[in-house]
């Protein structure tokens, strides 16, 4: 029992297991106790029921038996289940995150897995529905339309290592015949229209489990999407909930409580305000300075935050699991164009753009910096056709991401020019059908000798049929550190059959080129050390560590900041 709740329980009988699903319920409980207690998230006082049995102060389980369960992948034991039904053998790590899911009973509610891209979620995932029967259930998987792919079709790991035919949900209108066709009565749906669906789900599907790709898309506590997930993860008929996210790094502690809230519907409270007083050092402003709203941004029970998060919260990184997946080279190639008569308009970007760093509007600001990432790869682009083509003379499989469609392009009609007896495909960029980079991608994950060029935003995420390359080349940087580290884990990632794999940035001197890359290698080093990192209020059992803002204003600001800096 963690130690800043036992005084609390001083003098307390303790009823395990009560009449509550995931309670303890406590007799001889004093009136002053009951109201320490009442500030403990999730735990409430029945004065009556009709027959007694649920009347009484109860108190969440798992907060009674705190910091009882491994806080890190290596106090896990490995699955005695080695591989999957079609005979994939799973890696130790995996196995690993099997046993801290089927932890996951009636009574614990669900988990939450935070680990790199690239790690194998989704298959530990499946791997410990299946072992416990859900898959023989209904079931729905939620998550960004992006993530659609990885969990349906004839590609993917439920159909090709289970089995199992996920099927997607589609549309603003609901169809109650759609939930009658699939007779696996699995189901996948994006965050975009689950709110619209979820009456239909509820009352036609009843899944017993609930998988949720890219959980931290539900940071916000009063978004209708999370709103949504909330609903359906306290719903009677959900026993499991597995939520998954490759970005576990919250910009605060409160982006944390609707993850939690879903994993363990019974035990974080019903709102957001309990958790944020107990652990975010939640106070009411003045009304003269706040009108009297309640603000959440601190850090408090640090202690007692870790202990719970042990049995609930699994964070790992590659660097934790170095022998399971290949050995990462990180390579920065310099383009030295500084003298070139056309960084002139780069720089006159730069100048101009001091209105816009100074704006109120982060739209304004945003477009500044891909004002400047834009005209610097078209700049790039016409000096660094040599630093790809020895790239793809010193790798037998190559991965080449661009900025921009017109750059894809050129990179290809170089490549093709200059790299004989290799096939080159693509370019793969917005223009192309979803169904026409799926067949580009298979051909390329096919292919003994080959160049695969293709934009970030059609191929840099959810896409796993590039980790046959033995090298990445990523010819512009984003200004956010997760889209290039997105981009490098479509080639470093569980099932790449080569020993080592080279992610090559290329980089021109004295441009943004080199702050992007500063911030990859600092969330490089923070990965390193997470194991060890225990700042106050951010190092909680190696799940939170001081960082970036994925995707965040906040981010985007620090950055417009940097260049302010640099151009002052």
């Amino acid at each position: 029992m963690i130690q800043s709740l036992a005084p609390l329980l001083e003098g307390c009988i303790i009823e395990q297991p009560s009449g509550w699903r995931g309670f303890a319920r406590l007799h001889q409980a004093t009136d002053q106790q009951r109201v320490l207690l009442d500030d403990q998230p999730g735990v409430f006082t029945i004065a009556k029921s009709k027959n007694g049995a649920l009347a009484g102060t109860f108190i969440p389980i798992s907060l009674i038996e705190a910091g009882c369960r491994p806080g890190t992948l290596s106090g896990y034991e490995p699955d005695p289940i080695t591989a999957t039904p079609s005979g994939l053998v799973l890696r130790d790590h995996q196995r690993r995150s099997v046993t801290f899911i089927r932890s996951a009973d009636r009574e614990w509610g669900g988990v939450l897995l935070g680990a790199d891209p690239g790690c194998g979620k989704t298959i530990s995932a499946l791997q410990a529905q299946w072992l416990d029967g859900f898959l023989q259930r209904p079931g729905l998987v939620v998550g960004p339309m992006k993530c659609r792919r990885v969990w349906c079709g004839p590609r993917s790991d439920a159909f090709k290592h289970y089995g199992l035919n996920i099927m997607p949900l589609e549309g603003m209108t609901p169809d109650q015949a759609a939930l009658q066709v699939n007779p696996h009565r699995w189901y996948f749906i994006h965050y975009e229209i689950i709110e619209a669906w979820h009456t239909t789900v509820y009352t036609a599907l009843k899944p017993a489990s609930l998988i949720l790709d890219e959980s931290h898309n539900l940071a916000s506590p009063q978004s209708k999407r999370t709103e949504t997930c909330l609903a359906l993860a306290r719903a009677a008929h959900t026993e499991r909930r597995v939520l998954l996210t490759g970005s576990p790094i919250p910009k605060t502690r409160m982006d944390l409580w609707p993850q939690l809230a879903i994993a363990q519907p019974n035990q974080w409270g019903q709102h957001h305000s309990k958790y944020g007083i107990r652990y975010a050092a939640g106070r009411r402003e003045s009304y003269e300075d706040g009108s009297g709203h309640f603000v959440y941004d601190g850090q408090s029970n640090t202690e007692e935050l870790r202990a719970r998060l042990a049995g609930i919260y699994l964070r790992y990184t590659k660097e934790m699991v170095p022998g399971s997946l290949p050995k990462l080279i990180r390579t920065k190639v310099d383009l030295p164009i500084a003298t070139s008569a056309e960084m002139d308009e780069y720089y006159a970007i730069r100048r101009g753009g001091k209105d816009k760093l100074s704006s109120n509007v982060s739209g304004a600001r945003l477009s500044y910096i891909t004002d400047l990432i834009t005209h610097l790869e078209g700049i790039k682009v016409s000096h660094a056709g040599s630093i790809v083509t020895q790239a793809a003379q010193r790798h037998r499989k190559l991965v080449v991401f661009t900025w921009m469609q017109r750059s894809a392009e050129a990179v290809v009609l170089h490549l093709k020019q200059t790299v004989i007896g290799r096939e080159v495909i693509g370019p793969v960029h917005g223009k192309v059908s979803p169904d026409d980079r799926d067949d580009l991608a298979l051909q390329f994950q096919q292919a003994d000798d080959a160049v695969i060029v293709c934009t970030k935003d059609t191929m840099g995420e959810a896409r796993n049929d590039l980790n046959t390359a033995s090298a990445v080349l990523q010819l512009t940087l984003s200004w956010n550190p997760k889209d290039n580290i997105q981009a490098e884990s479509r080639v470093h990632r569980d099932g790449n059959p080569n020993v080592e794999i080279e992610s090559i940035f290329v980089v021109s001197p004295h441009t943004v080129d080199e702050m992007f890359l500063e911030k990859i290698e600092k969330k490089a080093r923070e990965a390193a050390t997470v194991a060890a990192a225990d700042t106050p209020g951010m190092g909680l059992i190696a799940d939170l560590i001081p960082g970036i803002a994925e995707g965040r204003e906040e981010d985007l600001d620090a950055l417009c900041a940097l260049l302010r800096e640099r151009e002052d």
